[in-house]
């Protein structure tokens, strides 16, 4: 009997752990048709897809151009999704496609001088500066829940320490923080979730055009100073 199984599919979601065990035990590199995507879910297996980039390099994560071919569209949908790309990447877009330099997707060399200068604002000094700040945003969290008798951790705590220091890191306002969380939820559900299998209504056109529009001017203020 076929195993049944698609990482993008909420159903399995809430028991996770079931569907894994069984394609541990019986299929070890499961091929998702729905999702285009093998899914690897032993260890040993895993390890040895990470460490070899030369037998499987990176490449697209997801997202709406990954799932369906434009060709598949009419006419006036491929012009509507040209629009759409345009509007959201810029004119680039139509001579490199809507994925740009996704320092993930990237490769070799090319991967090798991004990452270096991602990894200039990531020294062992720089980061030991916001421990003190992600110390304090702890203490507020758990002053917040501190004799409650019933809460949730995730909302309490998880979300809001991550969402509060890397808003911080990158200079987004305190009163914009409800929508860089709301950003990095739908470029989630449109890239990996659910989203990605609509090619014309994905939301991560419409939130990256948002995104773009309030980080460049904040992007090109930290170059100049």
């Amino acid at each position: 009997m076929p195993i049944e199984y698609d990482p993008a599919d909420p159903a399995y979601r809430a028991d996770p752990f079931s569907p894994y065990r069984l394609l541990r035990d019986e299929a070890p590199v499961h091929w998702a048709p729905k999702s285009q995507a093998y899914c690897i879910s032993r260890y040993e297996d895993v390890h040895h897809v990470l460490r070899s980039p030369e037998l499987f390099p990176s490449g697209r994560t997801g997202g709406p151009a990954g799932i369906m071919n434009p060709e598949e569209l009419s006419r006036m949908d491929r012009m509507r999704l040209a629009w759409k790309a345009i509007r959201t990447f810029g004119l680039g877009a139509l001579r490199r496609g809507p994925r740009g330099a996704v320092l993930i997707g990237e490769n070799g060399e090319r991967h090798k001088r991004r990452r270096e200068g991602v990894n200039r604002g990531f020294t062992k000094r720089r980061v030991q500066v916001w421990e003190k700040r992600a110390a304090e945003v702890v203490a507020e969290c758990m002053d917040r829940i501190r004799g409650e008798d019933r809460f949730d951790l995730v909302q309490a705590l998880n979300i809001p320490l991550p969402v509060t220091i890397i808003s911080e890191v990158l200079g987004i306002d305190a009163d914009r923080r409800d929508d860089f969380k709301r950003w990095s939820d739908q470029l989630i559900v449109g890239s990996t979730g659910s989203a990605r299998f609509k090619l014309l209504d994905n939301p991560m056109f419409d939130v990256v055009k948002e995104m773009r529009d309030y980080l460049t001017p904040i992007a090109r203020d930290r170059k100049e100073n």
